[in-house]
């Protein structure tokens, strides 16, 4: 390399360059130069990877040794960048050199958690490289972090679902042989086959699921994730059982998952009893406002689930959407009322913003008994709860049960 270019380099380029051309003295004379400065450690990683990419390993037992000891260099981010490496006996040496070590010796380095292991098996994965992934599995189960390496797979995706989309047979199957230690996301890889037109391994998941997860159904789990490309797949291809579809609505609707309870509903196969059952019970949270909403716009359910839910819904929203589109009879109207201003309900329960609005809107209702306005107004003058007691101070009903004197 030129030699001005060379001086018009930053010590990180620098580096970067040496750790390629494997010139170890140029290596070990920047790592010496720049130690006795007052300036913040190089970073390594990069260099790293660039002389263990090119065989460079005179360069990589220079940085990785002395570069450590000698900056206390961070080297978390190293498995993520030696993820896509094809060289097994690279990740190999990097795997057992910088993770076996004792986190206590001398160096001073710092061991990268074992979880980040799974990036470097992720990236085995989808490139198709099984002999890494052997290495790493069975790395894993020498050094007892089965567990570890798939934590994170429940909620995103690993080393199965990777090699699945990258259509690595040889990967996909051994790691399926893998499925009872290694607890792969069999949602996600489900997912990817189907996506995959990979129908003979989406049934081979499909029947191995319930043995991984105590026996839960995979169309039911499905569901509950929301995940309508699947279900319409698993539907399409003879899941059709009315009991499953009818108890996978229950789910859809409990969860929020709006695309599956649309689409199963187009199946017609959904009893009049499972949708009011199902309206009622996404009523009874405020997260689940929008899921009401959404079935009541469908409108098969009855007088009776609409009734139910108006008395018991926890949300303003929902509460104005039944008020302003249906005749409510009095006895949900005065539950209702009761709910929103905790009517005889212990401490633990909070006062929201949406019961506020409830008791703002029903108060002034004629079907309102006086008794009910005084004795909400008695228990929230004696639990201190004065935003009720200011909605409710000025009643006229309140003068007629006699409440009022009491708490001035």
């Amino acid at each position: 390399m030129d030699l001005i270019d060379t001086l018009l380099m930053t010590p990180q380029e620098a580096l970067l360059e040496a750790a390629t051309t494997d010139d170890e003295s140029w290596v070990h004379g920047l790592l010496n130069a720049y130690r006795d400065t007052q300036r913040s450690p190089l970073y390594l990683t990069d260099a790293l990877v660039a002389a263990a990419s090119g065989g460079c390993m005179g360069s990589f037992d220079i940085l990785l040794w002395e570069g450590i000891a000698a900056y206390h260099g961070p080297l978390y981010d190293l498995p993520e960048a030696i993820r896509d490496m094809v060289v097994k006996d690279i990740v190999e040496y990097v795997v057992k050199e910088v993770v076996d070590g004792d986190e206590n010796d001398d160096s001073g380095r710092i061991v990268p958690p074992w979880s980040d292991i799974h990036l470097v098996l992720e990236g085995a994965a989808s490139n198709g490289h099984l002999d890494v992934v052997k290495f790493l599995t069975n790395h894993a189960r020498e050094n007892g972090y089965v567990e570890g390496l798939t934590m994170h797979s429940r909620s995103s995706s690993d080393a199965l679902t990777c090699a699945i989309l990258g259509k690595h047979g040889e990967v996909v199957e051994y790691l399926m042989t893998l499925v009872d230690e290694f607890r792969w996301n069999m949602k996600l890889a489900f997912e990817a086959a189907v996506r995959g037109d990979q129908h003979v391994l989406a049934e081979r998941i499909y029947e191995m699921y319930p043995s991984t997860v105590q026996g839960e159904n995979l169309f039911v789990a499905l569901v509950r994730d929301g995940g309508t490309n699947a279900i319409k797949y698993l539907y399409d291809n003879g899941r059709d059982d009315l009991d499953l579809l009818n108890g996978a609505f229950l789910v859809a609707a409990e969860n929020g998952s709006t695309g599956v309870i649309d689409f199963l509903l187009e199946t017609g196969s959904i009893s009049s009893e499972i949708f009011d059952e199902a309206f009622v019970a996404a009523s009874g949270s405020v997260l689940r406002a929008k899921t009401v909403s959404f079935l009541y716009e469908k409108k098969p359910a009855t007088s009776e689930a609409i009734n139910k839910v108006f008395a018991s819904t926890h949300s303003f929203a929902v509460t104005k959407l039944l008020y302003e589109n249906e005749v409510i009879p009095r006895e949900a109207i005065i539950a209702a009322f009761r709910k929103a201003t905790l009517y005889g309900i212990g401490h633990f329960f909070r006062l929201t913003k949406d019961k506020l609005d409830t008791v703002r809107l029903l108060c002034e209702l004629d079907c309102i008994p006086a008794e009910v306005i005084g004795k909400a107004y008695s228990d929230a003058a004696t639990r201190h709860l004065t935003q009720i007691m200011e909605l409710l101070r000025d009643h006229r009903k309140l003068f007629i049960s006699g409440t009022y004197s009491i708490n001035t």
